[in-house]
């Protein structure tokens, strides 16, 4: 008989559940956790950033700690004992007390008004009754308007916690009356280690190139590199020693590899119109992204940019294939290359609105082509007699 156990997102399974375990928004920990061990906690937070930062991970954090009843100290940190009774209540997602909201599907006044109402009463069990708002800049201007007031005078009892990727729709006067933290978006460094942290948990193989493609790809989101290595965790049985390389990543996403990418900008340099459009028609049988590549087209040209001004410059994205980049800064000039940068990010807005999107990548590969024969802006500036940079 065949058995079936559900299965848990790496997403959700690393989803941090304390201070100590929330990764890279130092700040916020130490701030948070110095006021609730010193008792000066406001009655109303605003959680702002990107997604995928750990805004909800922190306000859920916030609501759990504060109400825990055995609090103990961590790595100078506050944190919940997991054992008490408002503890097992959270664990559980049946506490009285906290109430998680989402803006986004609960947007109208009534909905705020049974908030108010709600916030009238005291705690049951906990020591605070506590609102998290998702999203909170969903909200309608009237329900903004109704919250607004039990933000001058919050019962004693009540905190407010409200997290959002667009903090510029939230009305000033919300904001006010807040203690507003900004999550900051992870760097390139930060999500490597997160994600050889859960490779080392999980048993996984991956090779560091393909781990360089995804931490790339999160710009900074944790939980999307986390989903994105869930999904590529299925690329291979799990009792094999099969290691998954950047390759299979970009196959797995639709994406064009790097190799491919830098073929394309060697033929434009060469002028080799032929072989680019052959490349292009090639990839786009294989029903690869054409956005997606000239996206990439244009994130090499401007590495080449910074690396042709920064002779140290220099991306784990990109360190298999110095050689190439090398031979390419070789021929051609910064000028040439910020006019193809412009030509390519510009034709994003242009691919996303054709009704043709291979004719559309080859008049771009075209113009890029063209663009290269023109006289160089160095040159230019040396037939005037002006000092070149």
């Amino acid at each position: 008989m065949i058995t079936f156990t559900s299965y848990i997102s790496l997403a959700k399974k690393y989803r941090p559940t304390k201070f100590t375990e929330l990764f890279a928004q130092g700040a916020l920990t130490k701030i948070l956790s110095y006021a609730i061990q010193h008792n000066r906690l406001a009655q109303s937070y605003l959680l702002t950033g990107i997604r995928g930062v750990g805004k909800t991970s922190s306000a859920r954090i916030i609501a759990k700690t504060i109400n825990c009843t055995a609090q103990m100290v961590e790595q100078e940190q506050v944190v919940p004992c997991g054992r008490c009774q408002n503890c097992q209540g959270f664990l559980n997602n049946t506490h009285p007390d906290i109430i998680e909201i989402d803006a986004a599907s609960r947007t109208s006044v009534d909905d705020i008004r049974e908030i108010i109402n709600s916030s009238e009463y005291k705690p049951l069990l906990a020591k605070y009754k506590v609102f998290i708002i998702d999203e909170v800049h969903m909200l309608s201007k009237s329900a903004f308007s109704a919250l607004l007031k039990i933000l001058e005078e919050p019962p004693t009892h009540v905190i407010f916690i409200f997290a959002t990727t667009e903090v510029q729709k939230i009305p000033l006067t919300i904001i006010s009356r807040c203690q507003r933290y900004d999550l900051r978006r992870f760097t390139f460094n930060e999500i490597q280690q997160l994600l050889q942290q859960i490779i080392k948990q999980e048993n996984l193989h991956l090779s560091q190139e393909a781990v360089n493609t995804i931490a790339h790809l999160a710009e900074g989101s944790a939980r999307d590199a986390i989903t994105i290595l869930d999904q590529a965790a299925n690329l291979v049985d799990g009792k094999q020693l099969q290691s998954i390389d950047a390759a299979m990543i970009n196959q797995m996403l639709g994406l064009v590899t790097t190799h491919s990418v830098i073929k394309i900008l060697q033929k434009i340099l060469l002028h080799d119109l032929g072989g680019a459009l052959e490349l292009v028609e090639c990839l786009y049988n294989k029903s690869m992204d054409l956005e997606k590549l000239i996206a990439s087209i244009s994130d090499l040209i401007a590495y080449c940019c910074k690396h042709k001004m920064l002779k140290n410059y220099s991306s784990p994205l990109y360190e298999s294939y110095q050689q190439d980049i090398t031979n390419i800064l070789t021929d051609v000039s910064l000028s040439q290359l910020t006019i193809m940068w412009q030509i390519f990010n510009n034709g994003l807005q242009d691919i996303r609105s054709a009704h043709n999107l291979l004719i559309t990548t080859e008049m771009l590969i075209i113009k890029a082509i063209y663009a290269q024969t023109l006289p160089k802006a160095e040159d230019l500036i040396s037939q005037e007699g002006l000092p070149r940079r």
